[in-house]
């Protein structure tokens, strides 16, 4: 099982890692997914309004402590909430509400605020099972609720229904070929992925937008 950062590997991460930027245009390829600093803005999307949270799924909900950023499932899933390993330090939802509320610019938090269709998620699947490598890894797709700086997140989990090591195995650089696929219909909001465990647990690996990381569990 692979070991999470320490804590104070992880905050300087979360207070130094950002992502290359991500230009929506008219579906364009793909741009390689790296940690490296960005020197450009990203796509203007202050038009976009917040909406109200939709109702969650009470039934895959936990005790907020025992939750990753308290999260609440959207609507119908086939998989459980997120679970962390057990050494994840126990200031962690903090440590990543801290480079939120200090990194993230009012309008790519406004971003994560906004409703998504189904029919976009639809097109995130079908942007990835372009790849033939990718398809084989039956990713799918569902919503999530996330609370960040007292602000309810409308963020995607894109799942991997197995482990990582067995995902690159079938797709080389899985992770960052599947964030920017769903990155060329989404745009600049978070997102998430997250593998299966053989024990049926939902593990997540990254919760990035366009620019930033805020959490990466080294595979």
């Amino acid at each position: 099982m692979k070991k999470i950062l320490s804590l104070s590997t992880l905050l300087l991460l979360l207070s130094g890692c950002q992502v290359v930027n991500y230009f929506k245009e008219d579906h364009p390829e793909p741009s390689n997914y790296s940690a490296v600093h960005a020197n450009e803005e990203t796509e203007d999307i202050s038009d976009a309004r917040p909406q109200e949270a939709p109702q969650t799924n009470q039934e895959n909900s936990k005790p907020s402590n025992d939750l990753f950023l308290d999260e609440q499932i959207i609507g119908e899933s086939s998989y459980p909430n997120l679970a962390l390993p057990e050494d994840a330090p126990e200031d962690l939802n903090q440590a990543i509400n801290d480079y939120y509320t200090d990194k993230l610019s009012p309008k790519e938090q406004q971003a994560s605020q906004t409703e998504i269709s189904q029919d976009s998620l639809n097109k995130v699947l079908e942007y990835i099972n372009s790849d033939d490598d990718l398809a084989e890894l039956e990713v799918e797709v569902d919503l999530t609720q996330l609370t960040i700086d007292d602000q309810k997140l409308i963020v995607p989990r894109l799942i991997i229904p197995m482990d990582y090591s067995s995902a690159e195995k079938l797709a080389k650089n899985n992770d960052s070929r599947i964030i920017n696929h769903a990155l060329t219909e989404l745009g600049n909001r978070l997102l998430l992925v997250a593998y299966q465990t053989p024990d049926d647990h939902l593990v997540p690996i990254h919760l990035v937008n366009a620019k930033h990381s805020l959490y990466y569990d080294e595979p």
